[in-house]
């Protein structure tokens, strides 16, 4: 007799690095003989992103959450729209998701440019705007 079956296999990836990767499924039958598949090529690509800052407009603190970052330390600065760096800070991060919260409160209201620079990798620019006693509605 010749009996097919459909399983779904799952398995969570977001441990694994990026990369392909050749699976064989072993299927044994009843009499313990079994058979391997052809090599099965899983990519994965658990991809790097960082969210906007928010609350955006913020009055005292922002919240930036990075997932999957590509290297293990990231230097963030705050530029004004003058061009000048206000704050500067190297972060040690997490292989999966961190979050980053940067203290305003003692900085004029204004639009910033936050600076995410990986030294192997092109930086990342998000723009906050901070607004002294704003109240956003949408905190706490």
């Amino acid at each position: 007799m010749n009996y097919t079956n459909s399983y779904l296999l799952e398995w969570n990836t977001k441990n694994y690095k990026n990369g392909d990767y050749n699976i064989f499924v072993r299927a044994f039958d009843y009499e313990g003989n079994y058979t391997d598949s052809y090599p099965i090529t899983l990519r994965i690509e658990n991809s790097f992103s960082i969210s906007n800052g928010y609350p955006n407009p913020s009055d005292r603190r922002v919240t930036f959450t990075l997932k999957n970052p590509p290297e293990s330390t990231v230097e963030i600065s705050i530029v004004d729209v003058k061009g000048s760096s206000i704050f500067e800070k190297n972060v040690t991060l997490l292989q999966n998701e961190n979050l980053i919260n940067l203290n305003l409160k003692d900085y004029p209201s204004g639009v910033y440019m936050v600076n995410f620079d990986f030294k192997n990798n092109i930086p990342i620019t998000r723009k906050i705007c901070h607004l002294k006693g704003y109240e956003n509605p949408c905190t706490e």
